[in-house]
């Protein structure tokens, strides 16, 4: 740490696991339509289901995060249309393949026009140090057509106190 990547530009070691009740449309790199700018971004987005609910899981490389220390996550995310019909959350587990070992951090509130300079920030600590992956978490009651889009992701140490702190996963 620290580590930074545009996940428009970049996802090596990062995985997606498809968690949902129908398996088959998850997490993909591709263009995503900016409403404030009405061109299209580079990001890694959610494909349409228009069948299925989601549960699917975007998964971060390992990283080495010890007890007693906090951290600092700052994400960008943003949405095109309907914000309702997702839930976004931040996730913490040890497995790239492992849906059911991931603890959650915090809900994450999406932009709905793209700006680089707006991020949702997570404090959180762990009580065990160990190799962890950092995932978002994205959830429908029903099917959708809404697109939601990944861009900056950062993770740091910092001063600031932990808002969570997880246990042992």
């Amino acid at each position: 740490l620290p580590y930074s990547v545009d996940l428009g530009d970049n996802q090596r070691g990062w995985a997606a696991i498809d968690a949902s009740d129908v398996p088959g449309v998850t997490w993909t790199a591709n263009e995503f339509y900016d409403n404030s700018s009405t061109k299209y971004m580079p990001a890694v987005v959610n494909g349409y289901d228009w069948e299925n609910t989601w549960n699917d899981y975007y998964v971060s490389p390992a990283f080495t995060l010890e007890a007693g220390k906090s951290y600092k996550v700052k994400s960008c995310t943003w949405k095109n249309m309907d914000p309702s019909e997702f839930n976004l959350a931040l996730m913490l587990g040890k497995s790239q393949k492992d849906a059911s070992a991931f603890q959650k951090i915090s809900d994450i509130n999406m932009q709905l026009n793209y700006d680089a300079n707006v991020t949702d920030d997570h404090v959180f600590a762990v009580e065990e140090t160990g190799d962890y992956r950092l995932a978002y978490l994205a959830t429908t009651a029903a099917a959708t057509n809404q697109k939601i889009a990944l861009t900056n992701f950062e993770i740091e140490e910092t001063t600031e106190t932990p808002k969570v702190t997880i246990g042992k996963i």
